[in-house]
């Protein structure tokens, strides 16, 4: 079985060391998509092993997620932020062989999220169940230009749920940089009611972004 971890960055150099670090032992392959990156992003990913890719961004992050997973050749998918990794990085390769043995039907995992503070000595501040393992298919495609998630093109998603073996950490959300995430949601979520009107997917991500713009 080949595991495939890919990454769309853009000046990650950061947070990107630290996140290869949890894949690197059991990755098969790694595949970065730098999206115009003025930092050291390209040559950290390369120096790790990552086949890396330049990538025109488009203000639509599933249609990067989509060009980086149009490169991937593995079995499964483990698709991260950089600012995302693996708390238990030596059991992963393990939980994926079960889940692929165990559960054939399943084209998707959700797995654990723990968010933690960076600027705040990594202080947890709530945790999420998110979907970042799933098959590689044609018939598996990123949806949405913000918010974006795995949906299946020819029917109903088969999800299902990991253990803590496959848990991640996140810092995205620290308080130094939330606002500006937000609003860069905020902004491609308009965007997109612009283009294609509004619909009640966009509902959560406004939500989420006028309730962190408080």
């Amino acid at each position: 079985m080949k595991i495939s971890v890919c990454y769309i960055v853009k000046n990650e150099a950061a947070n990107l060391p630290r996140s290869l670090a949890t894949v690197t032992g059991f990755a098969d392959e790694l595949i970065v998509a730098d999206t115009g990156s003025e930092d050291v992003s390209r040559e950290i990913a390369a120096q790790a092993g990552a086949k890396v890719l330049d990538y025109v961004w488009q203000d639509d992050f599933a249609a990067a997620r989509n060009f980086t997973l149009d490169a991937a050749t593995g079995d499964w998918i483990i698709f991260l932020d950089a600012d995302e990794g693996f708390l238990h990085p030596a059991a992963v390769r393990g939980a994926v062989e079960e889940l692929d043995a165990v559960r054939p039907s399943l084209d998707a995992v959700m797995v654990e999220v723990v968010e933690m503070d960076a600027d705040e000595k990594h202080r947890e501040i709530g945790r999420d169940r998110l979907l970042r393992l799933f098959r590689r298919s044609p018939s598996l495609r990123y949806r949405g230009r913000v918010h974006e998630n795995i949906a299946r093109i020819d029917g109903q998603l088969r999800l299902g749920f990991a253990d803590a073996r496959l848990s991640l950490y996140h810092t995205g959300y620290s308080s130094g940089i939330v606002r500006r995430k937000v609003e860069r949601n905020l902004r491609l979520l308009q965007k997109d009611m612009a283009e294609y009107g509004e619909g009640p997917q966009h509902y959560p991500g406004l939500a989420d972004c006028y309730f962190g713009l408080k």
